[in-house]
């Protein structure tokens, strides 16, 4: 399943982890410049996760590898 971390404006500076766990997930959240769409998620490990950044600026996360797509999660939301 995919869940909302925030908008971007939680995690302001380029270049810093910021550290999550959200339903016993580990992640760390890096924003590689001060464009806010460089945002990515991390596992504790090093390796990319997947998620989603919404063009409003909200960050989604995939809670495991089986998760659907974002497009297929979000059109559920929609309906």
């Amino acid at each position: 399943s995919w869940t909302l971390l925030g908008p971007v404006t939680k995690w302001p500076n380029a270049g810093k982890d910021y550290p999550n766990e959200i339903a016993q997930v580990n992640s760390i959240v890096r924003r590689a410049s001060a464009d806010w769409r460089s945002l990515k998620i991390f596992s504790p490990n090093g390796s990319e996760m997947r998620s989603h950044l919404s063009p409003t600026g909200l960050l989604f996360l995939a809670l495991s590898d089986e998760a659907v797509s974002f497009e297929d999660f979000s059109r559920v939301l929609k309906s």
